[in-house]
């Protein structure tokens, strides 16, 4: 949900909101000199708990108090810039001692990859000590976002969490991203899907069955997806006489752009998109997370490969199409 807030004589402001759950709210102030933008959006991001009370002060460093934190504590904190609430302050305290430690251990400075690794180490503790808390649900759920994640491992630490939490939204958001992780693996049938092609006609993947189909996730901003046009365009004209077909699925946001883009890298194939960006439907159902993305379906809408890049595409082909 986006909203525009107006401030008033004394720029001030109160903003009114109905939540069922705790809820991340981000405070988007234009970084404004002389009545000219000159730079990006200052962002300011906390929680808020049902029935609680925020007030923001708009000088000390962007003070922010609140009554209450996550775990319902009657205790008074206090957080600034872009510190969430109280947990992530106890979170961020945890990783940056871990981080100190280990660099101690090392006897230098950590590479990006050590950094991570500390940084994945702390979050897994924290889910795994805090199954009554809804932030570990955060956590769980921003794990899901990336794709270094262990399916089973994700099942087995929402399966700790009580039914309050995983009622929540962000509870059923979790077990629809696990469902939609655990039916896009290799050896699934993927599920159908419908959305509108380039005329605005809805097309569904099931009408492509009876053919190898390998659907492509992609979109006319992404320069690693348009640098694997010209392979599919090989592989499409090498075996679309031998029942071989693409369904190209961007996660564009304008149409202009889109169809731009399938102009100019000459992509006849079916195109579809809700122009939705990465809240595009099926993406979203299939937990794609990152693009190029894609699947390789065989004539029964088995996923018989995915992550093709390159010349791989069309060496699969050879050995399903060529006799």
């Amino acid at each position: 949900m986006h909203d525009t807030i107006t401030l008033d004589k004394n720029s001030s402001f109160i903003y009114q909101a109905t939540i069922h759950e705790p809820t991340i709210f981000s405070l988007s102030v234009p970084n404004i000199y002389n009545d000219r933008i000159i730079g990006d959006f200052i962002v300011y991001s906390f929680w808020v708990e049902p029935g609680k009370t925020i007030l923001l002060k708009g000088n000390s460093g962007w003070l922010i108090k609140g009554l209450h934190g996550l775990a319902s504590r009657s205790d008074r904190y206090e957080l600034r810039n872009s510190v969430l609430d109280s947990l992530d302050k106890i979170y961020k305290k945890k990783w940056s001692e871990a981080l100190d430690s280990r660099k101690k251990q090392k006897g230098s400075e950590l590479n990006n990859d050590e950094s991570l690794a500390v940084y994945d180490s702390i979050t897994n503790t924290f889910i795994v000590s805090e199954p009554k808390n809804y932030y570990g649900l955060y956590l769980i759920n921003k794990k899901l976002t990336t794709k270094i994640f262990e399916i089973q491992q994700v099942k087995k630490w929402i399966s700790s969490y009580p039914e309050s939490l995983t009622s929540t939204y962000l509870g059923k958001e979790i077990y629809s991203k696990i469902s939609g992780n655990e039916m896009s693996q290799i050896g699934q049938v993927l599920p159908d899907f419908e959305q509108p092609d380039t005329a605005s006609n809805f097309i569904k993947l099931s009408s492509f069955r009876g053919k190898y189909v390998f659907v492509d996730f992609w979109a006319s901003w992404c320069g690693p997806c348009r640098a694997e046009n010209p392979y599919l365009i090989k592989a499409y004209e090498t075996f679309k006489s031998k029942g071989f077909e693409i369904v190209g699925v961007s996660l564009d946001k304008e149409k202009k752009s889109w169809l731009k883009a399938i102009h100019d890298d000459g992509l006849t194939w079916t195109q579809l998109s809700d122009l939705k960006g990465f809240n595009n439907e099926v993406a979203k159902r299939f937990l794609i997370t990152s693009i190029p993305e894609n699947y390789l379906l065989d004539p029964n809408g088995v996923i018989i490969a995915k992550g093709l890049r390159g010349e791989q595409l069309m060496a699969t082909l050879e050995k399903l199409l060529t006799k």
